[in-house]
């Protein structure tokens, strides 16, 4: 899939050692109503759209510019989903999704240029990796004989590859398995994969090692004009804002039920019945599979089916502000490796200062350490840890934090994990089955219902467009 690879190759940036490798609150002039639907209240001209993340704006957006009237219900008390650009400290951050990766001039960019948005490259070439277990920075003649082992990496080339079931887990370790490397060697490489494939934010006995190839759809109409990372100023929270205005939102509205039929759609929140022609349903993978929302009708086995195969991984992040900038020339895009498995800590440190206006290291883990972590510390120590690993990578004391954050998507109700995968259980049409509607009335969006750019940003605007279409031929997005 051109996503994953485009996604594979800024993370492989991060492991070419041998070059050295979700928005808070409302802007003012967002406009809601906050208005509570009363039990019975009648709209059934409305277009109900469930979830205010980037698909379910650009799906209310591009139908209220076709014409259409579109009533928003978000379960939070804030815009945007799993974007999120909050203030830490001095820092603005987005805490979700941060960059818009590199796949050439894409829908999402034209979005952001025809909204005014500037954005910057984040360059994300590597400054080298730490090994905690030996307390040194990895040498040149190391750097690359790791290169050289990350580089020979090939899934497809592995027996494993064929057989179905097989985890990514299963395929470093025949790999592994056939090269003559030292221990020391074999170690970080094990690392170096697995900090690779933990982009996808599944675990790796999770994770799918035979990936789905499918066709980028832009490439032909918006041309590949580099492969660069940029980083929205302001964060994605300039971008929620610009597709929200105006329309009529409903923040602190969860939905309980949804019952459709051939004559519209009636959506049950804790205030109250709000009745229109169609719903889209927009909220994570990680919701319907809570089951936290009933449908009636119940939804059909096949899409029930993808629902439960899809894996929705966690994908967390650290961040940490200081009053001043004491890494300069040392920490920029760091791998830190402190083992592998449940004791890999955390193993990426990214320089935010350029972009969040104030010094800021954000550290990024993922996959079955993020579980864990998660799952047995508190906020506080997982502040504490990573700060001791910034002293460590500094090998000298250094100032405590100013202020700190630490993401719990995986634990918030409202997503319960980051975004998806391809699970070791997925099916070659899951993610389509996921984006087919039911009967004439209820459609499905998000990052999940996209085959071609399942986890973006990218997925998640392009798939709200695409079921705004299904409802208005004539709806569009600015830009597009």
């Amino acid at each position: 899939m051109i996503e994953l690879l485009e996604r594979r190759q800024f993370l492989t940036r991060l492991m070419n050692f041998a070059a050295a490798a979700s928005i808070t609150g409302v802007a003012a002039g967002c406009r809601l109503s906050h208005r509570a639907s009363g039990p019975g209240t009648d709209e059934r001209k409305a277009i109900i759209v469930i979830g205010a993340g980037v698909a379910g704006l650009s799906a209310a957006r591009a139908l209220t510019d076709a014409g259409r009237q579109v009533v928003l219900l978000e379960a939070r008390r804030r815009l945007g989903g799993r974007t999120f650009t909050d203030s830490v400290g001095a820092a603005n951050v987005d805490l979700g999704g941060a960059w818009m990766h590199g796949v050439g001039y894409t829908p999402l960019r034209a979005v952001v240029d025809s909204a005014g948005l500037r954005y910057d490259r984040h360059s994300l070439e590597p400054d080298g990796l730490y090994d905690a277990i030996s307390s040194s920075r990895l040498n040149m003649v190391e750097l690359l004989q790791l290169e050289r082992t990350l580089s020979g990496f090939d899934p497809g080339k592995l027996q494993a590859y064929n057989i179905p079931a097989t985890s990514v887990a299963d395929g470093i370790e025949e790999y592994l398995g056939r090269v003559s490397l030292g221990e020391s060697t074999r170690e970080r490489a094990r690392f170096a994969l697995e900090t690779l494939y933990s982009s996808l934010a599944g675990s790796m006995d999770r994770q799918a090692l035979k990936e789905f190839e499918v066709d980028w759809p832009y490439y032909k109409t918006w041309g590949k004009v580099d492969e660069d990372d940029f980083v929205v100023r302001g964060g994605y929270r300039t971008l929620v804002d610009f597709l929200a205005d105006g329309m009529d939102i409903r923040t602190g509205t969860a939905v309980q039920k949804v019952v459709h039929g051939p004559d519209g759609v009636e959506v049950v929140t804790q205030s109250g019945v709000v009745a229109g022609s169609h719903a889209i349903v927009t909220v994570p993978l990680g919701v319907l599979k809570s089951g936290s929302i009933d449908f009636e009708p119940q939804l059909p086995e096949e899409k029930l089916g993808a629902i439960e195969r899809l894996g929705f991984g966690t994908f967390e992040k650290v961040v940490l502000t200081y009053a001043s900038k004491f890494w300069e020339g040392r920490i920029g895009v760091t791998t830190y490796y402190a083992g592998t498995g449940v004791n890999r800590a955390f193993p990426l440190f990214i320089d935010m200062t350029a972009f969040s206006g104030a010094p800021t290291l954000v550290c990024i883990y993922a996959g079955k350490f993020a579980q864990i972590a998660q799952a047995t510390l508190d906020d506080e120590t997982i502040a504490r840890r990573a700060h001791e690993a910034v002293a460590e990578l500094m090998a000298r004391p250094v100032p405590l934090p100013a202020a700190t954050r630490v993401t719990r998507w995986q634990s918030d109700p409202f997503s319960r994990g980051s975004y998806s995968f391809v699970s070791t259980d997925s099916r070659e049409n899951d993610h389509a089955l996921l984006a087919q509607p039911v009967g004439s009335r209820l459609g499905f969006a998000g990052e999940a219902t996209s085959t071609a750019m399942a986890s973006t940003v990218d997925g998640a605007l392009m798939s709200g467009l695409r079921e705004a279409r299904r409802i208005a031929s004539n709806a569009t997005l600015p830009g597009l």
